[in-house]
């Protein structure tokens, strides 16, 4: 048996052998999923699921229709992650006994997950709140002591209509609990919102035949990748915009981490191409969370155009919640640079709106 260091060590060595296409493949074999058919998207999102296992204090919310397997892999795959079935939790439970002095599933486990979010209560009225208080700083105080624990909150639950609909009835949170569905304090606790409906329905088909990394030694390396940051890596690399609040920045700079632990549990150089990746899929995960609070609050919300810079010379890019784009429509979200949209008179009733793109071409200069 190896210690769960040096399995990490293995890990780190195996993925010398790979590149990073065929190290994603290999990931989610590992927890059963077969890749071929998935588009980007749905690749991006299941390894999302995971950030939570390998990120201290990770807190996710997954919502989307039903039968996509939200709940495997917090019940099946990793011992170090506790799933509350129906989200009936006691506040005893959750964090120590007061009477016992016995401490809680968030300093026993890597993960909690509440299944079937909607149902989530305490047996006490400040229960919520003594969670709220825990997901901001990772600590909570009971009695006299201020006690510190290292383990996520994963929220996952099902819409009972489509994101369309739920989007022009409300918002994205509609199926929490009355207490935290309208609270824009717990929703900026959460580092990322994973699009449940961007994950395929389990099917025959979505299982693979092929070999992966087995359940135990998976579940020690995401453990000891816990140790570890990955934030470093962004230092003098990407540059943040200025709509991300010190709390998107803290959300995106975590969940990038994560990601990045992922693809590469050891300390090779991580190209630009897979920041930037990680970038993308974080930042979007997080304006999925801003765009709600937008809805509730919007005044204080109103700011959500989240950009990012790759080196000191690089373009401003911006990212976007696909689910609020329209392929009928003109977004509030600024173009990229050399792009702007005008309007023509066109001929009669017609009027024309042509997107006009410039570009650049390198000009060859020769000296006689």
């Amino acid at each position: 048996m190896l210690c769960g260091n040096c399995k990490a060590t293995a890990a780190t060595t195996a993925r010398k052998a790979f590149s990073t296409d065929d190290w994603k493949t290999f990931l989610l074999r590992s927890i059963g999923i077969e890749r071929a058919g998935l588009d980007d998207r749905q690749v991006n999102a299941l390894l999302l699921r995971m950030v939570p296992f390998v990120e201290r204090n990770f807190n996710l919310v997954e919502l989307g229709p039903r039968g996509t397997g939200k709940s495997h892999l917090f019940q099946q795959v990793s011992p170090y992650s506790r799933l509350i079935s129906g989200g009936k939790a006691t506040v005893a439970q959750m964090f120590v006994n007061l009477s016992s002095g016995q401490r809680g599933l968030v300093c026993q486990y890597d993960v909690v997950c509440f299944d079937e979010v909607s149902g989530i209560s305490f047996d006490q009225k400040d229960g919520v709140n003594i969670m709220k208080g825990y997901m901001e700083s990772g600590e909570f105080s009971r009695g006299k002591e201020s006690i510190r624990a290292d383990g996520g909150i994963v929220l996952v639950g099902n819409f009972e209509v489509d994101v369309s609909h739920q989007q022009r009835v409300g918002h994205l949170f509609g199926p929490l609990p009355p207490e935290m569905r309208d609270d824009t304090a717990f929703m900026d606790r959460l580092h990322a919102y994973l699009p449940g409906w961007d994950v395929p329905k389990v099917s025959k088909e979505l299982l693979t035949d092929h070999f992966g990394l087995v359940s135990d030694f998976l579940s020690e390396c995401w453990n000891q990748l816990r140790k570890q940051s990955r934030v470093s890596t962004l230092q003098g690399r990407v540059f943040f915009g200025g709509a991300l609040s010190g709390r998107d920045t803290n959300a995106v700079n975590k969940t990038v981490s994560g990601l990045l632990k992922l693809l590469y549990p050891g300390d090779a150089k991580i190209p630009d191409e897979d920041i930037e990746w990680a970038v993308r899929v974080a930042m979007e995960a997080r304006r999925r969370v801003k765009e709600q609070q937008k809805r509730i609050g919007s005044a204080e919300f109103r700011n959500t155009h989240f950009s990012y810079v790759m080196g000191e010379d690089g373009v401003e890019q911006f990212v976007v919640t696909p689910e609020l784009q329209s392929d009928g429509g003109i977004g509030d979200d600024p173009l990229e640079p050399g792009q702007v949209w005008t309007i023509s008179p066109g001929s009669g009733e017609e009027k024309w709106l042509p997107r006009l793109i410039s570009n650049t071409t390198p000009t060859l200069v020769t000296r006689c």
